[in-house]
C-alpha cells in the first residue's frame, strides 16, 4: 500500500471515530506539500476536512518576501527582512516567551502533590 493511501485510510478511520475535522501542522518540504494536497483531495471525497496550522517557524515562508515580491535565496537578507517586519509590528522586537509563570504554576502544583 502506498504511504499516502495508508495515511488516508488511517486518518479516515480516526475521523469516523473522533469527528470529520482533521487538524495538522503545516509541512513545508515540496514532497510533503504535494502529499498533503493529495491527502486533502482524497479526504474531501469522503466528506472529511484537513485543516493545516502554521508549523514551528517564526514566519510562514510566504510572509517574508524580497522588495520585488519573490522569496529570499540568501539567509542574511532574509534575516534583515524578519527584523524589519518585527520593527514594524507593535513591540518592535522579536516575540519572546516568558516561561516563569508556567514554571511557577508547575512548582506550586508539584508542592501540592507533595503536601507542602
Amino acid at each position: 500500500m502506498e504511504p499516502k493511501l495508508q495515511s488516508e485510510t488511517t486518518l479516515a478511520g480516526l475521523a469516523r471515530e473522533c469527528g470529520p475535522h482533521i487538524h495538522t501542522s503545516r509541512r513545508y518540504e515540496p514532497v510533503a506539500r504535494a502529499g498533503d494536497r493529495a491527502l486533502r483531495t482524497a479526504l474531501r471525497r469522503q466528506h472529511l476536512t484537513l485543516t493545516e496550522f502554521p508549523g514551528a517557524l517564526l514566519h510562514e515562508p510566504e510572509d517574508i518576501r524580497t522588495t520585488t515580491g519573490g522569496p529570499y535565496r540568501v539567509f542574511t537578507p532574509f534575516w534583515q527582512g524578519c527584523l524589519t517586519r518585527w520593527a514594524s509590528e507593535s513591540s518592535g522586537r522579536p516575540p519572546l516567551v516568558d516561561h516563569r509563570e508556567a514554571r511557577d504554576r508547575a512548582l506550586d502544583a508539584w508542592q501540592e502533590v507533595r503536601g507542602k
